[in-house]
Formats: structure tokens, C-alpha cells, sequence
């Protein structure tokens, strides 16, 4: 089945819960005055076309793996292939996850991605990130989305946090992420297979994980709420491009061309990591950390 995607329907916004979804892929982040995208593009609430459910054996041992398809065209315009898919295996708290992108058209296609995985806001939370908290490497967003309106207290608190993004490294001031804050992680470290991991700590001494290679996902995106209403810390959110939206992205040179035929694939590890994980793995982000 095809999909003719209607500019401002459909938009994440209009559903509620999701604690992971594919932002974009035509296009993704909070739409500029001088765009007409839903918030981060037609994918989030796209419906599939078919679902499959395989069982098998990897090397990670038994799994379990929900996988869709969805094809979108639009008519002198773009048509692609999304194939989204997630693993689980019995004995792991982590999620593998994949969508690819098939350029079905004869023309190249302009693409924008991020998985948008929203863990929850666990107040004394620690982010472990092989990247140092310095102003040059960990950036806090100073543009002021639509949504948000800023307080002369919102604008000074950027300010600060511009000067010394380490103060949000330990999550222990909850009043801080409310309106949200966006930060814009640069270079991380990579191991000797090309892959980077972020970690949030947990105060039990567990920790959310989420891994990628920055060769597929360059960019990663924290974003951090905490209002009442939504408690977020969506601490790494690979992706293609920031998230400012189309026509800014454009401008800065991070709108992908994906050439006719071509698949793109962004695969990502997200999850849940018992006590002695998060130990090992903490311990292994030290050895990768570029300062």
C-alpha cells in the first residue's frame, strides 16, 4: 500500500507513551518557521503495511524479532521502502534495533533519521558518555524551539549550562529539565569495531544503555524533560542530522542524499544493563573516552 503523507497530520504529538520511535525519515526535529514537516516527520506514526514475527538463533542465542514494512510515495516526489525491525533475546535486557531505508524512486532522496528513544527521568541518574562535559563537546542547545517559552531565569540557565554542561551529568536537580534542555554530544569515542555507548546510571547501580556507530548515526541529541506532565531523559538519540528541523538542517549541510536504489541502515542497542553489566560496561566507555 502506498502513503501520501499530509504536512502537519499524523505528528508524534498526537499519540502518547511511546518509549522508543523512528523519527523522520524525509524529515525529523522540530519544524522552523519556514517549515511545514510534522514534529519529526512522517514515520513516527506511519502505519505498516505488513508485520512479520520470526523466532531464530544468532549468536546472542535465541530471539525473538518483530519486523514491518511501509511504503511511501508521493506523487513527482519521493517513494521509498521502510523496513523497521526490533530483536529480543531471553536472557538480555537490551533491544536491538534497525530501520532501514530503500530508495525506490529513480532520483536521489533527501533523508533525516534519529531513533528517538525516551528513557525515564530517574532523579540522581548519572550519564556516563565517552566524550568529556566541556562546552566544546557537550553543547547545550541555545536555539528556543516554538514550543518553549523562555523566562529570563530559561535564558540565563542556558548561559550556564553553555559555560558548564558537567552540571547536568549527574541528574540531581530535577527542577532543572523543566522547560526541556537539548544537548548536542560531539565526537564521541569509538571501540576498535567503529561503536560508541552511552550509559545512564541508575542510583541501584543498574543503567540504561544505548550503542550505534557513529559512521551510520553521526550525531547524537540529548534531550532532557522533567514538568510534571512528561519525565524524559532521552540521554542519546543517534541520528542523521540535530534536530532543528529541515530548513536549518539543510542550510547546515546535515540533509542526507540517499542515491536511487540504495538502502540505508541504522541499527542501535538500547536498553537495560543488570548491576555487573553496567560495571563492565562503564568500564569500557573509560577506555574509549576521547578527551
Amino acid at each position: 500500500m502506498w502513503h501520501i503523507a499530509m504536512p502537519g497530520a499524523g505528528a508524534i504529538h498526537s499519540i502518547n507513551g511511546a518509549f522508543a520511535y523512528h523519527a523522520g525519515v524525509l524529515r525529523n526535529g522540530t519544524p522552523g518557521p519556514a517549515d511545514n514537516h510534522p514534529l519529526h516527520g512522517e514515520m513516527p506514526t506511519a502505519r505498516m503495511d505488513s508485520a512479520t514475527l520470526i523466532f531464530g538463533r544468532d549468536a546472542g542465542g535465541d530471539f525473538a524479532e518483530l519486523g514491518g514494512t511501509c511504503e511511501y510515495v508521493m506523487g513527482f516526489g519521493p517513494h521509498y521502502m521502510a523496513r523497521p525491525r526490533v530483536r529480543l533475546h531471553p536472557d538480555s535486557g537490551l533491544i536491538d534495533v534497525e530501520m532501514a531505508v530503500e530508495n525506490l524512486s529513480a532520483h536521489p532522496m533527501e533523508l533525516m533519521y534519529m531513533l528517538h528513544a525516551n528513557f525515564d527521568f530517574v532523579a540522581g541518574a548519572r550519564i556516563v558518555q565517552p566524550a568529556p562535559f566541556t562546552p566544546e563537546r557537550t553543547q547545550v542547545r541555545r536555539i528556543v524551539p516554538g514550543h518553549v517559552t523562555p523566562s529570563p531565569d530559561f535564558l540565563a540557565l542556558l548561559d550556564d549550562l553553555a559555560r558548564a554542561p558537567a552540571r547536568m551529568e549527574v541528574l540531581d536537580e530535577p527542577d532543572l529539565y523543566s522547560p526541556e534542555q537539548v544537548f548536542y554530544i560531539r565526537a564521541p569515542g569509538t571501540d576498535d569495531t567503529g561503536r560508541t555507548r552511552m550509559l545512564m546510571e541508575l542510583p541501584d547501580g543498574m543503567a540504561f544503555s544505548v550503542g550505534w556507530r557513529p559512521e551510520d548515526l553521526p550525531f547524537c541529541v540529548r534531550w532532557i524533560l522533567n514538568d510534571g506532565d512528561a519525565q524524559v531523559a532521552a540521554f542519546a538519540l543517534p541520528a542523521t542530522c540535530e534536530p532543528e528541523g529541515y530548513t536549518a538542517e539543510k542550510a547546515k549541510g546535515n540533509v542526507r542524499l540517499l542515491p536511487p536504489g540504495a538502502t540505508a541502515r541504522f541499527p542501535v542497542t538500547l536498553g537495560l544493563l543488570g548491576r555487573d553489566e553496567a560495571a563492565a560496561a562503564r568500564a569500557a566507555i573509560a577506555l574509549i573516552r576521547k578527551d
